[in-house]
Formats: structure tokens, sequence, C-alpha cells
């Protein structure tokens, strides 16, 4: 997996489960099962059917979000 930053790309040759143990979950959330995201990372979440949800960062990268991940992401919402 490739992780990048704002400088850099890493190369992290562990499972995404072992770095999401690692992470502050009230800084990040696994929305996907391929994607960690940072909640200050992320613009805004659009509801493309019932079922599936697009999430845009502030940096223009688009991700998918799986229901489970939605749900974790609606927690941060006010």
């Amino acid at each position: 997996m490739q992780s990048p930053t704002h400088r850099e790309s890493y190369l992290i040759q562990q499972p995404l489960n072992h770095l999401e143990e690692r992470l502050n979950p009230d800084q990040f959330v696994r929305v996907h099962c391929s994607y960690i995201v940072n909640i200050d990372a992320v613009r805004d979440i659009v509801a493309l059917s019932s079922s599936r949800y697009k999430l845009y960062l502030k940096d223009g990268h688009e991700i998918s979000v799986s229901r489970s991940g939605y749900k974790k992401l609606m927690r941060f919402t006010v």
C-alpha cells in the first residue's frame, strides 16, 4: 500500500487492520476496506444511491465509501 502524505509517499507493508489499530479513532476512520481517512481531510460526503457514497477530500481525491464506513463517518457530523 502506498501512503501519501503532505510531502512524500511511503510504502507500508502491513495489513490495513494493523495500521487502523494504531491510529487515533477520533481522527481517522476506516471508510472502505481499502481506505482510512483523516477526518480533517474530508471536504464532502455525497450519497450516490441508498447504499453507495463518495467521499471528497480537500486535496481533490475521491474515495468510495462503504455503508459501514458511512455510518462511522456520520458520528463526526453535527
